[in-house]
């Protein structure tokens, strides 16, 4: 992987920066809190996601940006391909969106944050913790070699390397092996003599075999039963097919009785209907008369409702004609008042249109006023922050004095002390005076920014009631309209009414006269509804006689009939005390085979109980064989993973014991070539102690000086870096970045330590190197000068002969 450009946008210090990254040593310089071990940090959260990161994922977002998206662009080679990924912070929610792009491609290759991640990892061969063992080396890391316990050395080491996995994976077959005897001493204990269950199981066998034999004498005795019942009951079967017939023919009988009855009931009502109906006829002869009259009264009534129905009718449209006269003259005079009212309102939309400007013009002022409040914060915020920070610092090296160390490098001050505390002395007075003009200035704005809010809320009160009138004026141009609508709608409807009036005939009504015969036409319509019920029992005269014939005829066939079936039970010939011996003979058969049958199923169930208890232990039998055959394979694992173990064990002494040398080899050439071969060998004890060799004999690094202890140090951890690296694959890391190496060093050794870095080069094609230390720059052929604007933004320049640049800049805060 060779690094080609980076652009972050919204990431911590920087607003919008983009920078190339050419191949070779690339200086990284900026004072401490600037923003320079961002850079790193965010190629690693571009690669690896949140987990890659310091922070929560809304503190990545530059502050004052709250729901403003934030990214990190990063472009490499890997490989054969050209890659681009791209990770951002969306919205107000700081969702995170990641994707890969191959080789100039629109498209992305790789969707998603988690399917990002994993494909890098894939790619490079590199989780997120072994990514930044090998390509970060961080001052706090070298450091702490010198400063662990030999113990928690060693792990660090053993961590960074990745052996530790190693030592996990052989915990974790100890564990299998143990678990694997413990298994198998649980099931030699549950082990069943199989001596007792075989002789267990013939005793069963003898059993069965008397039970069976049993079983098949009663079995005969089932089927003697069983033919004494067929017997019996093929007697009970003819008496019951006698009783049946008999049965049958009394029933035919009683149902022919039954019917001779019905029909001689029928007659008698026949015959009482033909006297009623001769009487009827009678009676409507009689009233003849009275129903001649019924035809004339009826004409004259029908005659007189029609005039009444014509006279109401012209009462009534003569009503709704003056009552619609009425509402058009109401209509008329409400429609002339909002004519009025509403030349009235004419100007309305021009003084609409005045106040919305207004208003617009001072919304804008509080937004702009806001900003500048928002921003005056921030940065009173920020300088506060340093003014401490500069404060903890600068009481921290007074209390230690010379001796003490520095808070950037860790580095005794000694003569520099003065000099340093000078130019603290020197921020913070800079900084108060920062803060007081900040407060001036916020305090002012706010004023402002309240008298404009004043101003704004008058505004939006004027327009608030103008917008009522407009509204207002809007639904009185609509009632308007629905009026006129109304009112040619009512002189439509009256001028129908008119034609309707004018087409009706004058007719003369007498209401006296209709009273008097609808009074006569009612008392004869009672006695016209009399005469239609005669007339209909009149009519069934003939229907009733041809009843009464037909009745008598079928009386006298069901004799005939009832005479003939008796004759048929004569001869069937059933005995009921016959019948009844026949019936207790076969409940007696039908008990003798239940009691046989019950004796049989007991042997039966005995035979299976004995079925059943072979079958148990034959199954026991077959567990116990299966048992044997499981401690057999328990016991054959248990010696596979015991070799294995002795093979991991083999294969992690061996590896250990290629480690340190190797280790030993690489920070040896390192040393030797930035001391001149001062110091040209370098070994580790069993805890990973150094011991560097001085004419001839070894010594650990607490004889030497404070940068002499940095630069073993600084070789140990790249050493352990290229090893890293090394295991990658074929698509190995070539860029490795370094975090305050020159500390203690002084100007030659400094010299030393890059010409040393540059020899990496064939394995490391871009060495990043971080440092405050400005004098460095003379000696790095292409640096990236991280500077910290006034609001707490940071910018990158480039300087030196490197055909790099950066691009953008940091935004106003």
């Amino acid at each position: 992987m060779q690094l080609r450009s980076i652009h972050l946008r919204n990431y911590r210090k920087y607003g919008n920066q983009i920078i190339d990254l050419p191949p070779g040593i690339i200086g990284v310089v900026g004072r401490n809190g600037s923003g320079k071990s961002t850079l790193i940090e965010a190629i690693g959260w571009c690669l690896y996601g949140s987990n890659a990161a310091r922070t929560s994922s809304e503190e990545i977002r530059t502050a004052g940006t709250a729901g403003g998206d934030c990214s990190v662009t990063l472009e490499f080679v890997l490989g054969s391909d050209a890659v681009r990924v791209v990770r951002e912070l969306k919205g107000k929610n700081a969702s995170v969106r990641a994707s890969v792009f191959l080789n100039g491609s629109a498209s992305a290759h790789v969707r998603g944050s988690k399917d990002v991640s994993d494909y890098i990892a894939r790619r490079t061969g590199m989780d997120r913790v072994a990514f930044f063992a090998s390509v970060f080396a961080q001052q706090k890391e070298l450091n702490a070699f010198s400063e662990l316990r030999p113990g928690e050395r060693k792990k660090t080491i053993m961590r960074l390397l990745r052996i530790d996995r190693i030592d996990e994976a052989l915990s974790a077959v100890r564990e299998d092996v143990r678990r694997g005897g413990e298994r198998i001493r649980m099931l030699k204990e549950n082990l069943k003599d199989m001596d007792e269950l075989r002789a267990e199981q013939e005793r069963t066998k003898r059993e069965k075999r008397r039970a069976e034999g049993q079983s098949v004498r009663h079995d005969r005795a089932v089927e003697e039963a069983a033919a004494a019942k067929r017997n019996a009951r093929e007697n009970l079967s003819a008496h019951e097919k006698k009783y049946k017939r008999h049965n049958k023919i009394d029933k035919r009988i009683a149902g022919i009785a039954e019917r001779i009855k019905s029909g001689e009931k029928e007659k008698g009502t026949i015959e009482g209907d033909q006297r009623r109906a001769r009487t009827s006829e009678g009676q409507l002869r009689d009233m003849q008369p009275q129903l001649d009259e019924y035809e004339i009264v009826k004409r004259q009534k029908e005659d007189l409702d029609g005039a009444q129905s014509q006279f109401k009718l012209r009462e009534e449209l003569e009503r709704n004609h003056a009552s619609l006269a009425s509402k058009i003259d109401k209509a008329i005079r409400s429609n002339e008042r909002h004519k009025e009212r509403l030349a009235r309102m004419s100007d309305l939309d021009a003084k609409r249109e005045r106040q919305e400007a207004d208003l617009s013009r001072r919304r804008d002022s509080i937004e702009s006023l806001t900003g500048l409040v928002s921003g005056a914060s921030a940065k009173i915020k920020e300088d506060r922050k340093k003014r401490r920070e500069y404060g903890a610092n600068l009481a921290e090296m007074k209390k230690q004095g010379p001796d003490g160390a520095c808070p950037t490098c860790k580095r005794p001050l000694r003569d520099h002390l003065s000099g340093v505390t000078k130019r603290i002395a020197g921020e913070i007075s800079g900084l108060e005076g920062e803060i007081h003009a900040g407060l001036d200035e916020k305090k002012r704005l706010e004023s402002r920014l309240q008298s404009a809010k004043g101003a704004e809320e008058r505004a939006r009160k004027m327009l608030g009631k103008t917008v009522d009138q407009v509204s207002k004026r809007a639904s009185l141009q609509e009632r308007l309209e629905e009026g006129e609508k109304s009112l040619a709608s009512l002189e439509g409807e009256a001028q129908k009414l008119e034609e309707r009036i004018d087409g009706l005939p004058v007719l003369e009504y007498d209401p006296a006269l209709h009273k008097s015969v609808a009074r006569k036409y009612a008392r004869l319509q009672l006695v016209k509804e009399r005469s239609m019920k005669l007339s209909g029992v009149v009519e069934q005269i003939p229907v009733l006689e041809k009843r009464h014939a037909r009745c008598v005829g079928d009386i006298a066939e069901l004799e005939e009939k009832r005479a003939a079936e008796e004759e048929k039970l004569g001869k069937v010939g059933y005995d009921r005390a016959e019948h009844d011996r026949a019936g207790r003979a076969s409940e007696k058969a039908a008990a003798k085979l239940a009691d046989a049958r019950v004796k049989s199923a007991e042997l039966k169930a005995e035979v299976g109980e004995m079925e059943r208890q072979l079958a148990q232990i034959e199954d026991d039998i077959a567990e116990e064989a299966g048992r044997q055959k499981r401690i057999e394979e328990e016991e054959e694992l248990a010696r596979s993973r015991s070799k294995l173990e002795q093979v991991m064990g083999s294969f992690r002494s061996d590896l250990m014991s290629r480690i340190r040398p190797m280790l030993s080899q690489r920070a040896s050439e390192m040393l030797g070539r930035i001391t001149r071969g001062r110091y040209a060998l370098v070994d580790l004890d069993d805890d990973y102690n150094i011991l560097v060799e001085d004419n001839g004999e070894s010594f650990t690094t607490d004889r030497f000086s404070g940068g002499e202890e940095d630069l073993a140090n600084l070789c140990l951890r790249i050493a352990i870096s290229q090893e890293l690296a090394e295991r990658s694959g074929w698509e190995q890391i070539s860029f490795i970045a370094l975090d305050e190496i020159f500390g203690s060093q002084d100007g030659g050794r400094k010299r030393d330590i890059l010409d040393a870095l540059q020899t990496l080069s064939g394995q490391f094609r871009q060495i990043l190197v971080i440092t405050h230390i400005e004098d460095v720059k003379e000696a790095l052929p292409y640096v990236l000068n991280v500077r910290e604007g006034a609001g707490g933004m940071s910018s990158i320049t480039v300087e030196g002969a490197a055909p790099v640049a950066a691009r953008g800049g940091a935004r106003n805060g």
